[in-house]
């Protein structure tokens, strides 16, 4: 398997795995694995890799998985994740509010299902940290309380929860991981 930065041929296989694990598009049982909250366009997944960068996986040219990330300026633009910047002024980590850090947003992220278990976030996870600015020392991610597969994946590359947060009837988690040894 490769993991790399995304690039354009990328983007339909990014389009793909995030039509088929959308949460309006899936069954409770089919949640139980994992599914996305938030749905961007093929330009916002540019503007995304662009910025901050998109990390995927690929078995044999196939996108199988995919790591987002992004400022917070660009995801002011979203109502969900603009709900949750909003309480960072609020929000202390580690001694300090979310907003005094040089922070970015990860996710969405997304495995195709039969490649769970294969440790795929692990390894998008450590190449994410290979290509990101040296002056980015906060990764922040929310995840629905209901989507746990996601979170203990987050708790397994080292994010730990902060808070939750509710956004109309659904309630979320913040979770936050310090970078202290930036790789570049």
């Amino acid at each position: 398997m490769q993991f790399e930065k995304a690039e354009a041929a990328d983007y339909s296989g990014i389009l793909t795995l995030q039509a088929n694990n959308q949460i309006k598009n899936l069954t409770a049982e089919e949640k139980s694995h994992g599914f996305l909250s938030v749905e961007f366009s093929k330009e916002q997944f540019i503007a995304m890799n662009n910025s901050t960068g998109i990390i995927v996986c690929k078995d044999k040219g196939i996108v199988c998985g995919y790591l987002c990330t992004s400022p917070p300026e660009f995801n002011k633009a979203f109502p969900l994740p603009a709900a949750m910047i909003a309480l960072y002024p609020k929000i202390n980590y580690k001694g300090k509010t979310l907003d005094s850090y040089h922070s970015i947003t990860a996710g969405p992220w997304c495995i195709e299902r039969s490649y769970h278990g294969k440790g795929i976030f692990v390894s998008m996870w450590n190449m994410l940290d290979k290509i990101l600015s040296s002056d980015i020392d906060l990764i922040v991610t929310f995840i629905s309380i209901q989507n746990t597969r996601s979170f203990y994946a987050a708790k397994k590359v080292g994010m730990e929860e902060v808070t939750t947060f509710k956004f109309g009837e659904d309630e979320f988690y913040i979770l936050a991981a310090q970078r202290t040894k930036p790789s570049k």
